[in-house]
């Protein structure tokens, strides 16, 4: 008799670890799955800024959302050995309710990724 209700007083505390176990793992992995997509986009930036005399209007347009620095941008001439060097930051956002339950800070982080690649005229 004594027994009732033991497994629902058990539910109860578990039941928060694993949501929390849950939504970490779902936001870690959108965090992991976003930094391969921008770590993509800086290099095909630099690419294409290393291809292309004014590559900065048209990175900005393509990355909605995404802050495009573009520095050494190539130059019309060929000039060999120049590097051109592109960094792509963004502001991830929890999809989940991961960040206020694990009591994380309030604000959302900012993953940044840079490429570089060679002036090719």
């Amino acid at each position: 008799m004594r027994d009732r209700g033991t497994a629902t007083v058990e539910f109860a505390i578990v039941v928060p670890v694993l949501l929390l176990l849950v939504f970490g793992i779902i936001d870690f992995g959108r965090m992991a799955s976003d930094h391969v997509q921008l770590t993509a986009a800086a290099r095909a930036a630099a690419m294409a800024a290393a291809a292309h005399a004014n590559p900065t209007t048209a990175a900005t347009s393509v990355l909605a959302g995404v802050s495009v620095t573009v520095n050494n941008a190539c130059p019309t001439a060929p000039r060999p050995g120049r590097v051109v060097q592109v960094t792509v930051t963004y502001t991830f956002r929890f999809a989940t309710p991961f960040a206020a339950l694990a009591s994380l800070r309030s604000s959302n982080p900012t993953m940044t990724a840079q490429a570089a690649a060679p002036c090719r005229g």
